[in-house]
């Protein structure tokens, strides 16, 4: 009997139990039942899930809170797990969060559910859904920054918001045919949700995209947190059917660079939960948004659909006509700073510059002695950065230039007669590097 346990022993470096919560035991509140156990093998970075029925909830317990999660038992190990291998029998999965190493994932045809969070931060770059599973928790697959494509089996009736958020590497989402909730239709690379109402009218909501989304025509609202992290996407289309795009839709879409959108009137910009909010849609700051020439005015200063002042025309680098999209390109500006005073020159006529700057915060002071002033005296001072582009009807935007003024030799010194150079100094020696000729 010792000689035959001894190569399990060997094999086996820890396991327990990760079935369904027990709430009868006082000294223990996360207690687990043993309809589902836990194997893991160090040798082959191996875990083993095995048994009948639910697995344990790990969390969120409370709303979205990531404090609220309860550790996995074998979270001591999910540095090197590797392999996950989950046995037919199991009906629901969850705990991998955050298993960085963990490169393949076996599932059987047993799983109905995939909870909330519970491959998040994971390093596999494609797994397969199985067919038996129904429901996809919100941010089921979140931050899995190695993953590829995902296909949605079509018995999946139910997936949350931000299941694929900050996937940036994902280039393919496809639903299979015959799922009658959601689709990836014309190859959208898209989860579409089919949303029917009592009455039988029907609002198509873009779930999930990914850097290949085209959004096709016919979805009349963007989901919150739709393109969130996909760092991948450089542009975007907007088709004349969308009416509403939730808050932080592109959040993170940091390289985009231009939005065109085709809507047949200022789409609404909601929170969450329907309502107007303050919230933003994300990285655009950096993005032309086109849209047709007879609704820019209204982009920039008007209303959206439910009367709220449109917030579009502070989001965008800039918002331009959309016939102006393919045309010639203004030349790139320059920037000249001479007595004091800004300038800029462009080599295409009649443009009209549209320019930033930002001053670099300074903490460091000192007592300033004009006699003896050579530019140091521990005294800091800031560097102003500019940036300018050009627009002109008729021609798309020029590219930005930039353009940094050293300010630290201490020539201006002390600008309000106080003897010390301070911040209040940085202030009035922006006010006379950044002036406008008049």
């Amino acid at each position: 009997m010792t000689m035959a346990l001894l190569p399990m022993m060997a094999s086996a470096d820890d396991s327990g139990n990760c079935g369904y919560r027990l709430y009868d035991d006082p000294n223990n509140p996360y207690a687990m039942s043993d309809n589902v156990r836990w194997s893991y093998v160090e040798s082959t970075h191996t875990l083993t899930i095995s048994g009948t029925g639910e697995m344990m909830n790990f969390g969120p317990w409370v709303d979205d809170d990531p404090t609220s999660f309860v550790p996995s038992p074998w979270n001591n190990y999910k540095e090197s797990i590797q392999k996950l291998v989950v046995q037919s029998g199991v009906t629901s999965v969850d705990g991998f969060k955050d298993c960085k190493n963990l490169t393949s994932v076996i599932l059987p045809n047993t799983i109905e559910s995939i909870e909330p969070y519970a491959f998040s931060g994971c390093g596999f770059s494609s797994i397969t859904i199985p067919n038996s599973v129904n429901r996809i928790g919100f941010g089921a697959f979140r931050c899995c920054d190695k993953l590829t494509s995902v296909t949605i089996p079509s018995s999946v009736t139910s997936i949350g918001i931000y299941a694929f958020e900050y996937c940036s590497s994902l280039g393919s989402i496809q639903v299979e045919p015959g799922n009658t909730v959601y689709d990836s239709r014309n190859n959208c690379n898209a989860i579409i949700h089919r949303n029917i109402y009592e009455g039988g009218s029907e609002e198509s909501i873009l779930l999930a995209g990914c850097k290949n989304t085209v959004i096709p025509d016919g979805v009349t609202f963007i989901e919150y947190l739709a393109f969130a992290g996909c760092t991948g996407i450089t542009s975007l289309i907007i088709p004349q059917s969308v009416k509403q795009i939730r808050c932080t839709a592109l959040s993170g879409c940091s390289n985009l660079s231009a939005v065109y959108c085709y809507a047949a009137d200022v789409p609404n910009i909601t929170s969450g939960y329907g309502a107007f909010s303050n919230s933003t849609l994300g990285s655009v700051e950096n993005a032309t948004l086109y849209v047709p020439s007879t609704l820019v005015e209204k982009y920039k200063n008007g209303q959206d659909l439910w009367g709220n002042p449109s917030r579009w025309g502070s989001e965008f680098k800039a918002i331009m006509p959309i016939e102006n999209a393919g045309g010639q390109k203004c030349a790139t500006p320059t920037i000249k700073i001479k007595n004091g005073a800004l300038k800029f020159e462009c080599a295409t006529e009649g443009v009209e510059f549209h320019y930033s700057y930002t001053v670099s915060s300074c903490s460091s002071s000192g007592t300033y002695d004009k006699a003896s002033d050579i530019g140091g005296n521990g005294v800091l001072l800031p560097t102003a950065t500019i940036s300018v582009y050009a627009s002109k009807s008729g021609y798309s935007l020029s590219d930005t230039a930039t353009l940094t003024a050293n300010l630290s030799n201490g020539v201006f010194g002390d600008l309000t007669g106080d003897g010390v150079v301070d911040v209040a100094d940085h202030v009035e020696l922006t006010k006379i590097i950044l002036k406008q000729d008049e």
